[in-house]
């Protein structure tokens, strides 16, 4: 397998640094690029073209802006959103997003989810299409 290239999104750069951590090649990723805003994860994506972006949902409704756009200027890239409230998770779910990840989650859970999410989008759209046909994205 080859390695799955990700961005991360976090404001904590102590829960980014944990994040790093966990995504090591041993275990088949590599993070390209780390942001501490929406708006530097939009221009790191542009550049460097993630296979997944782990995105902070506790940042509130900057993210879900962000998630709004996202689809349609990365669509071969799969959004996998971390933390949040229920009404939030819901609406990054809405928008797009691949999965959720609760913070609690362990380091095996992170690279689950996000292997996960990068197979379920070999081409683009996929999410869509099975959102369009009543299924539903995972929810961890």
């Amino acid at each position: 397998m080859s390695e799955i290239a990700v961005c991360i999104c976090f404001a904590a750069e102590l829960f980014g640094l944990g994040i790093r951590r966990a995504l090591v090649p041993d275990h088949g990723f590599r993070v390209v690029g780390e942001a501490r805003a929406v708006h530097d994860a939009l221009r790191l994506c542009a550049t460097l073209r993630p296979d997944v972006l782990l995105l902070d949902l506790d940042e509130g409704q900057p993210t879900l802006a962000m998630l709004d756009q996202l689809e349609g200027l990365f669509p071969q890239m799969s959004v996998v959103v971390v933390g949040g409230d229920v009404d939030a998770i819901d609406q990054a779910l809405a928008l797009g997003a691949a999965a959720h990840l609760p913070t609690t989650a362990s380091s095996d859970q992170l690279r689950q989810v996000v292997g996960a999410a990068w197979r379920a989008l070999p081409e683009p759209g996929r999410w869509r299409m099975a959102r369009a046909r009543g299924g539903r994205p995972f929810i961890l």
